[in-house]
C-alpha cells in the first residue's frame, strides 16, 4: 500500500507499507522499484526505517523526511544521495533529521507540518492518541509531546503539547492558518494551537466561537 507521495527533482516518490519506497522519473516515465540495487538510493528505505511510512514532506528542496509507525522519523538528502536512519546517533552532525520514536512516546506519526518561529524552522509531528511533538530542523533538537526536551537547543524548547488533553483522538491532519495550527482527526474532533501566544483550544471548548482569536473547536 502507498500512504504518502512527494515530487522532487523530477521524481515522483511513493512511500508506504513496510518502509517500501519507489520512484518514477517524470522525464522518462521509468520506475525504480523498492528493491532496486545501485543508482539513486532514495528507493532503499527498508534498511533505515522499520514499519509503515504514513507521512512525508520535503524540506529546503533537498531533505525528504519520512515518519510513521512507532513514531519513527528518518530522512534522505538528495544532494548527498544519503539516508539517515531513524536510529542514527549522528544525524545532527550531518544536517539530517531523525527520531527513534521517543518524541511521541512510541505512538505512530500520521501528519507533519513545518512552521517558522523566530526565524527558526520547526517540524511539528502529530499522530495517534493525540500526541504532538516538534523538532528544530537546524540541529535535530526534539521536544517531546509532554514538553520534555530530548536535546538542549540554542533556540530553546520547541512546540510540544499533551494532545491527549486537547484532541483525545488520533490526529490525521495538521493545517496551518496564520499563527495557528489546526489539528483534525478521529471522530471529527478538531482543536487549535496558537504557537505564537502558546494558547490551545480544546475540541470541547464550547465558547471558542465567541472570541475571534479562537475560531475553531
Amino acid at each position: 500500500s502507498i500512504f504518502t507521495t512527494q515530487i522532487i527533482n523530477n521524481k515522483f516518490i511513493t512511500m508506504g507499507a513496510n518502509a517500501k519506497v519507489a520512484f518514477c522519473s517524470l522525464l522518462t516515465g521509468k520506475w525504480t522499484p523498492c528493491n532496486a540495487i545501485g543508482g539513486n538510493l532514495v528507493n532503499n528505505a527498508t534498511t533505515i526505517f522499520l514499519g509503515n511510512i504514513y507521512t512525508s514532506l520535503v524540506y529546503n528542496d533537498d531533505i525528504l523526511i519520512i515518519a510513521g509507525e512507532a513514531g519513527r522519523v528518518a530522512s534522505y538528502s538528495f544532494s548527498k544521495d544519503k539516508w539517515c536512519a531513524y536510529d542514527d546517533k549522528d544525524a545532527a552532525l550531518s544536517g539530517m533529521i531523525n527520531n527513534i520514536g521517543l518524541a511521541t512516546d512510541g505512538y505512530a506519526i500520521r501528519t507533519m507540518k513545518i512552521i517558522k518561529v523566530n526565524d527558526y524552522d520547526i517540524l511539528v509531528c502529530a499522530g495517534d492518541h493525540g500526541v504532538v511533538a516538534s523538532c528544530f530542523l537546524s540541529d535535530n533538537a526534539w521536544t517531546k509531546f509532554n514538553g520534555e526536551s530530548q536535546k538542549i537547543s540554542p533556540q530553546g524548547p520547541g512546540i510540544a503539547s499533551d494532545g491527549t488533553n486537547r484532541l483525545n483522538k488520533n490526529i490525521n491532519k495538521i493545517v496551518k492558518y496564520g499563527n495557528n495550527l489546526i489539528f483534525a482527526g478521529e471522530a471529527g474532533h478538531v482543536s487549535m494551537y496558537d504557537y505564537e501566544n502558546k494558547v490551545s483550544v480544546s475540541y470541547t471548548h464550547l465558547r471558542a466561537h465567541e472570541t475571534r482569536g479562537n475560531l475553531v473547536c
